[in-house]
């Protein structure tokens, strides 16, 4: 149900101009951290995450082990990762010698013994804590000297690094699924990662030839965050009133190359499903009515042949009006009344709640607007023809994308001091108080400069975030059993 966008790709349009520059920024930044030193790497875990991502590494031509708990396990992953090769050699994306050589250049064993000439060691394990700081714990003294990357989306950062005696080998490395093909990577610290660790994370992510984005601490990160938001609003606009379908139809207009519902059944509903059980995440504990039922049946996505979708065969999707029947059912049980829902009102409530996330994720300091925008181009598909989702939330002026009648000038003022500090932070420049004037004069310029190139996007960020969190307010409330 893809569908090319209207707009027209102008690389001289100021969309187009804003995100190519702020990947060349990103990717200057990862050159400037210095070569890949990683010769050979450790992949635990052989599941979804895992073998995509042996594949990247081998593709990059780095010699991978993948390690799994017990023979069943490497075989299942043998299997997984052969079924990966052919994939690729069919879709034309390798050829019969290039499948050899990457087959050739992985090997498969149980336990941890035998890892101590790893240059880097992830672990792509599921969600669960306890089993990562096992991992964590024994890798140390099990490949001394390497890197250590855990792909977590939902545990803390923070506890499974202090798992270890060497905190300062701890990055996150942050992937979404298929990893073998998602362009982005995103590289956070924890407290104790040493500056080293840090510049070979990002370095590993350009070696395969991905978007490596650097990031302050956050659970999840960007991409994982304003999926999560994402998919809360529209487990709610069902609730409401709106179809999967419709929704999608309505994201793929916007410019999506497919919508929400497609892209949950592509990814799969259990992962997700199960983090929030375990309270993984924040805002986790909030039940999705409609999305834990369809796991609940088996309904998981397209691996399982059914999701939000039927896909026949394997093939492409198709509607399925079982679901539509769950749907109505579960807002009965709910006691909420639907209405209907024009596809323009769908699309205004999905895009208000991750700009609102995204805004958050800004204030928190976690990653710069520009990084929000190459996060949701990369990691979330929005439209590259309109620059990323804070750069097309900064032009909108509450007509033609978000209607509101105020802009809340505290949230206006607070995301510009926010942004000066990001600047500030870029430049090398100490910047004591935001509430006064600078008294530097190089910061003084540097700050004239900024307000005179972006007061408008502030503006526009401050608007966008207020939209978003009234209707998902508004969600919230009228979707809570009375």
């Amino acid at each position: 149900m893809a569908r090319a966008m209207n707009t027209r790709n102008d690389r001289t349009s100021p969309a187009i101009l804003h995100l190519e520059a702020a990947e060349r920024a990103m990717i200057a930044a990862a050159l400037a951290a210095g070569p890949c030193s990683i010769a050979r790497a450790a992949v635990i875990g052989g599941g979804t995450i895992g073998t995509g991502l042996s594949f990247a590494l081998r593709r990059a031509r780095i010699g991978v082990t993948i390690v799994e708990a017990d023979a069943h396990g490497c075989e299942r992953s043998r299997h997984w990762f052969s079924k990966l090769l052919d994939h690729e050699v069919a879709a034309g994306r390798l050829t019969d010698s290039d499948r050899a050589a990457i087959r050739e250049g992985v090997r498969w064993q149980t336990g941890l013994a035998g890892l101590s000439s790893a240059d880097a060691v992830i672990e792509a394990v599921p969600e669960n804590l306890s089993l990562k700081r096992s991992i964590l714990r024994d890798l140390g003294a099990a490949a001394p000297g390497a890197l250590l990357a855990t792909t977590t989306a939902s545990c803390d950062l923070r506890s499974i690094a202090e798992a270890t005696p060497y905190p300062d080998r701890v990055v996150w490395f942050g992937l979404s699924a298929p990893a073998h093909l998602t362009s982005l990577v995103e590289v956070s610290s924890c407290e104790g990662t040493s500056a080293r660790s840090l510049s070979q994370g990002l370095a590993l992510a350009r070696r395969l030839g991905k978007l490596p984005i650097a990031l302050g601490a956050s659970p999840g990160g960007i991409v994982d965050r304003l999926t999560q938001r994402r998919n809360a609003v529209c487990d709610a606009i069902l609730l409401k009133g709106g179809l999967p379908w419709e929704l999608d139809e309505a994201m793929v207009d916007f410019g999506f190359a497919i919508g929400p519902f497609e892209a949950q059944d592509l990814a799969g509903l259990d992962a997700t499903y199960h983090r929030r059980r375990q309270g993984g995440t924040a805002g986790s504990g909030r039940r999705f009515a409609i999305t834990d039922r369809m796991v609940e049946e088996g309904r998981i996505g397209k691996k399982a042949g059914v999701g939000w979708y039927r896909y026949p065969g394997g093939g492409g999707a198709v509607i399925d009006p079982l679901v539509e029947d769950a749907i109505r059912e579960e807002a009965h049980f709910a006691r909420i009344e639907r209405r209907a829902f024009s596809q323009d009102e769908m699309r205004r409530c999905v895009l208000a709640a991750m700009v609102a996330e995204a805004s958050a994720i800004l204030g928190e300091g976690v990653a710069s607007a520009a990084a929000i925008d190459l996060a949701s181009v990369h990691g979330l598909g929005f439209p590259r023809e309109r620059g990323g989702l804070m750069h097309w939330a900064s032009i909108q002026q509450g007509g033609e994308a978000m209607e509101t009648e105020r802009i809340d000038v505290a949230a206006f003022i607070a995301t510009r001091r926010i942004e000066r500090a990001w600047l500030a932070n870029a430049a090398g420049i100490d910047l004591a108080d935001l509430d006064t004037e600078p008294a530097s004069p190089q910061l003084r310029a540097c700050v004239a400069g900024w307000d005179r190139r972006h007061a408008a996007m502030c503006e526009g960020y401050a608007l966008m975030a207020v939209a978003g969190e009234e209707i998902w307010s508004t969600f919230q409330a009228q979707s809570t059993p009375s």
